[in-house]
C-alpha cells in the first residue's frame, strides 16, 4: 500500500513537472512579447538601431498621448519607411510601442488622427518591383482603428498627405489617380475630401491641386488650413482666406490661432475672429524649425518659446531639440533630438504675465506711444527679470522696437537693475550712452564690465569683458579726442579686437561708426579681418540728446566739446595708461 502510494506521489510529480516546464517556456515567451510590445522609446531608439536609417520624424496627436515615428532608409535605390506607434505611459513618464498595429513593408504611409484614435495607412498590393514600376491603381488607402486594429473604412485611391476632420468623420488628401486607357483620362493630382463611412468623395476644392503635407483641420471643425496657405470653410470648402507664398506652421489646439512660415526664418500668427472668414495678425517673429503649440497658446521651435506676438519666453535649458510636443496629461513639454528625449515643465504664469506686457509695450510702441509703451515694458521687465526677451536684447536687440536713444537706455537701465551682473547690458547701455553724446555715463559702463570681468571664473568670460570695455573706451577716445587717437591707445595696448560686433552692420552703423573712419588702421586692430565683411556706416556727428544714468535718471546733454574740456585728465589716463597689460583679447 505504501510502495504504490509513493509511485503514485512520483507519477503526479513527474506530470506536474512535465506540465509546468511547458507553461514556464510559455510565460516567458508572452512576458519576452509584452516586454518588446513596451519597449519604452529611450530603449528602442537607440544610436544604433538609428544607424540603420537616414533620418526619424514624428508626428502626434492633439495632446500628445500618442506619437508616431517613420524612420526611412535606401536599400537597392528603394526607399523603404519604417513606422511604429507610440502611447504615453504616466506611470513611466515615456512613450512605449504600442502593439495593436504591426505595420509591414507594404504600408508606404501612415498618418495619425488628430485624437489618435485613427491611422490612415497607403498600402501597395504587393512589394515594389523596380522593373515594373509602381501600380497606382492597386494602391488602397485604409482606415484603422488604433483600440483593436480593425479596418473601419477601405478606399481603392491612392491618397498621400491625409488629414483627419476632429470627429474622424471626413479625410482629406491628394489623391493620385492613374491615366485610363478605356475612357483616356490623363493621370490626375487633387486635393480630395472623402467620407470615412460612406467611402465616398466629398469634395474636390478646385484652388488646391495638390499638396505634400497635410492640411489640418480646425479643432472646432470649422475650417480646414491648406499649406499653400488657403482656408476652406468646412461646411462647403470654399475659400475664405488665403495668404499666398506661406507654408502652414501650425494651428493652436483651440482653432483660434495660425501661425505661417512666410520664410525658413520669419513667421506670422494670425487670429480668427468670429468666424472663419475673418483673421487678424497679431505678431510677426523670427524663427527656425518645426513650431507646435503649448498650453496658453506659446509656440516652441527647437530651443525657443515664444507667445503669440513673437515675445521670447524663454530658451528651453535642454538646449536644441529639432521636435518639442507639449503632452496633456504629463503637463510636461517633450523634445525629440534621434535618440535623446528632454522633458522640461511649463513656462511659469509669472513669465506668461511678463510676456504679455513686454507684447503690450510693444504694440504701444508701434502704435507711437513711446512713453507708455517703455513703462510697460518696464514693468514686465519688474514682474520678471529673467524673461528670455531681456536677455536677446543685451546683444542689441532693443534696437529692434523702433525707440530713441533716451527711450532703449531706460528700458536696458531697469533691466540692469534687476540684473545687476550681466556685463553685456553695461555693453549695450555704454553704445547707447556714447551715441547719446555721455562720455560720462559710458565710464561708468567701463567700469561696471571691468568690475564683473574680474569676478568671472572662467577665463573667456574674463577676456570677452575686457574686449567690450576697450571698444567702449576706444569711443569715447574717438567722441573726446580723435579717430586717430583712439586707434594709437588699441595698437598700444597690444590688442586684437574679434570683429564680430564690427561686421553687425545694426551695431556699426547706429553706435560704433566713428571706429570706421580709417578703415586699414580698424582692418589692423581687427586682426586684417577680411575688408569686404566690414560695413560701410555714414560718418556723422554725435547729438548730445538727454539720455538715463544707470539708476534711470535722465540727464540733461553737455556737448562733448564741453565734457573733453572739463574733464582732459579723463582722455589723458586713457592715452597714458601702459599698466594693463598687452596681448590679444579673445573672443
Amino acid at each position: 500500500m505504501k510502495n504504490n502510494m509513493v509511485i503514485k506521489m512520483s507519477t503526479i510529480l513527474v506530470v506536474i513537472l512535465t506540465v509546468i516546464f511547458p507553461i514556464d517556456g510559455i510565460l516567458k515567451a508572452e512576458a519576452a512579447k509584452k516586454s518588446a510590445k513596451t519597449a519604452t522609446y529611450e530603449e528602442y531608439v537607440t544610436g544604433e538601431y538609428l544607424k540603420q536609417y537616414e533620418g526619424i520624424s514624428h508626428s502626434f496627436s492633439r495632446d500628445g498621448s500618442r506619437m508616431l515615428t517613420k524612420c526611412t532608409r535606401t536599400v537597392n535605390y528603394i526607399i523603404e519607411d519604417h513606422f511604429i506607434l507610440w502611447d504615453f505611459d504616466l506611470n513611466l513618464n515615456t512613450y512605449v510601442i504600442n502593439g495593436t498595429l504591426p505595420f509591414n513593408e507594404l504600408d508606404l504611409a501612415v498618418y495619425l488622427s488628430p485624437d489618435g484614435q485613427y491611422v490612415a495607412v497607403l498600402r501597395a498590393s504587393k512589394k515594389f518591383d523596380p522593373e515594373k514600376g509602381v501600380d497606382l491603381a492597386k494602391h488602397r488607402t485604409d482606415i484603422l482603428r488604433v483600440s483593436d486594429g480593425k479596418r473601419v473604412q477601405r478606399f481603392p485611391i491612392y491618397m498621400h498627405s491625409i488629414s483627419f476632420s476632429p470627429d474622424n468623420a471626413m479625410i482629406a488628401g491628394t489623391v493620385i489617380r492613374p491615366p485610363d486607357r478605356g475612357t483616356g483620362a490623363e493621370r490626375s493630382d487633387n486635393f480630395e475630401i472623402h467620407s470615412v463611412e460612406s467611402g465616398k468623395r466629398i469634395a474636390t476644392p478646385q484652388k488646391v491641386g495638390a499638396i505634400y503635407t497635410p492640411a489640418i483641420f480646425d479643432p472646432r471643425n470649422r475650417y480646414l488650413a491648406v499649406s499653400g496657405t488657403l482656408i476652406l470653410d468646412t461646411k462647403n470648402f470654399s475659400e475664405v482666406e488665403q495668404w499666398p507664398k506661406t507654408s502652414l506652421a501650425a494651428v493652436s489646439p483651440d482653432g483660434s490661432h495660425i501661425a505661417l512660415r512666410v520664410s525658413e526664418t520669419q513667421i506670422r500668427t494670425f487670429k480668427m475672429r468670429d468666424y472663419a472668414g475673418q483673421w487678424t495678425e497679431v505678431g510677426a517673429f523670427e524663427c527656425v524649425g518645426a513650431l507646435s503649440f503649448g498650453p496658453q497658446n506659446t509656440l516652441a521651435a527647437k530651443a525657443r518659446e515664444y507667445d503669440l506676438e513673437g515675445t521670447e519666453i524663454r530658451s528651453f535649458s535642454s538646449g536644441h531639440y529639432p521636435v518639442r510636443v507639449y503632452v496633456k496629461d504629463a503637463d510636461t513639454w517633450f523634445g525629440f533630438n534621434n535618440d535623446r528625449v528632454s522633458r522640461e515643465q511649463p513656462i511659469s504664469e509669472r513669465s506668461l504675465q511678463a510676456a504679455g506686457l513686454v507684447s503690450e509695450g510693444k504694440r504701444l510702441l508701434k502704435a507711437g506711444f513711446d512713453d507708455l509703451g517703455v513703462e510697460k515694458i518696464k514693468e514686465g521687465i519688474r514682474h520678471d527679470p529673467d524673461l528670455f526677451e531681456f536677455i536677446t536684447w543685451l546683444s542689441g536687440g532693443t534696437l529692434d522696437l523702433g525707440l530713441n536713444l533716451a527711450g532703449q537706455g531706460g528700458i536696458l537701465a531697469q533691466f540692469i537693475q534687476a540684473n545687476p551682473n550681466y556685463f553685456s547690458g553695461y555693453y549695450i547701455y555704454g553704445l547707447l550712452a556714447s551715441a547719446a553724446g555721455h562720455p560720462g555715463l559710458v565710464d561708468q559702463a567701463v567700469q561696471r564690465i571691468r568690475q564683473l570681468g574680474h569676478e568671472a571664473e572662467h577665463p573667456l568670460t574674463r577676456q570677452h569683458a575686457e574686449e567690450q570695455a576697450l571698444i567702449l573706451e576706444a569711443l569715447n577716445i574717438a567722441t573726446r579726442d580723435s579717430q586717430d587717437s583712439a586707434y594709437r591707445y588699441l595698437v598700444e595696448l597690444g590688442v586684437k579686437l574679434d570683429p564680430g560686433d564690427f561686421i553687425d552692420e545694426a551695431l556699426a552703423e547706429n553706435f560704433l561708426f566713428p571706429l570706421f573712419q580709417d578703415r586699414k588702421k580698424l582692418m589692423y586692430i581687427l586682426d586684417d579681418a577680411p575688408e569686404p565683411l566690414l560695413p560701410r556706416p555714414g560718418m556723422r556727428p554725435i547729438v548730445p540728446q538727454p539720455f538715463p544714468d544707470l539708476d534711470g535718471r535722465l540727464i540733461d546733454p553737455a556737448s562733448v566739446n564741453t565734457v573733453r574740456d572739463q574733464h582732459p585728465e579723463n582722455v589723458n589716463r586713457l592715452l597714458d595708461n601702459k599698466s594693463r597689460q598687452k596681448g590679444r583679447v579673445l573672443d
